[in-house]
């Protein structure tokens, strides 16, 4: 919800501010970037916690 607040701020600013286009486009860049960071972090995470569970053959249980 705070990136999704912190694009609409800086949406909102941009709308009111034109002029300062360029200083807000770096940090709507910035946003995104550590948006796309902690999303890809979390990815790892869990590929590597899936990866150490031992995989059981579900069809043999009955």
């Amino acid at each position: 919800m705070l990136i999704f607040w912190a694009k609409y701020a800086i949406g909102v600013s941009l709308a009111m501010r034109p002029d300062l286009g360029s200083q807000l486009k770096l940090l709507d860049i910035a946003v995104s970037g550590l948006a796309t960071g902690y999303f890809l972090g979390w990815l790892f995470c869990f590929r590597r916690a899936y990866l150490r569970v031992p995989q059981s053959d579900l069809a043999a249980i009955r």
